[in-house]
């Protein structure tokens, strides 16, 4: 018996430069760590467009290499989807 993933999806709407806005669904998922909701934040503040790699991402890491893999990782098994809307009205 074949098991689909459940991938969530998370919808990131812009108001402003300097602002955004998302559903805190994640930030409540107990089953994530605190290192993987501040690598997902990080990603979604990113301006729309922004290539990202694991390159850049670990010259940016503080706490080491192997955490931020460790956390993309988790992000991944989690299937989580960013889906980017804007709204200036």
């Amino acid at each position: 018996m074949t098991q689909t993933k459940k991938t969530t999806t998370f919808i990131k709407e812009r108001t402003t430069n300097d602002f955004l806005v998302v559903n805190k669904t994640f930030i409540n998922d107990e089953k994530l760590s605190w290192q993987s909701k501040g690598v997902f934040i990080y990603l979604l503040s990113l301006p729309e467009d922004t290539p990202v790699s694991l390159k850049d991402l670990e010259q940016k890491a503080t706490n080491g290499i192997d955490a931020l893999r460790t956390a993309i990782k988790e992000l991944q098994q989690k299937a989580i989807e960013v889906i980017e809307t804007t709204n200036y009205g």
